[in-house]
């Protein structure tokens, strides 16, 4: 028989469907600093900031 969840109830896939959601944040979040810190630091500001919204928003739509 199909679990009906109440309103304060949470269903076990519901549960399961939040957890791994937030392990795709987890590792959307630790890429996104490896990638940062790979970076070199002798590139100018500007670049860096280029490139690290381009890879955030790269990392975003393709794992988030």
């Amino acid at each position: 028989m199909k679990h009906i969840a109440c309103a304060r109830c949470i269903t076990p896939t519901a549960k399961l469907r939040q957890r791994i959601h937030a392990r795709r944040l987890a590792r959307c979040h630790t890429m996104g600093i490896n990638i940062f810190l790979d970076i070199s630091l002798d590139i100018s500001l500007d670049t860096f900031l280029d490139t690290a919204l381009d890879t955030a928003l790269d990392i975003s739509l393709n794992i988030c």
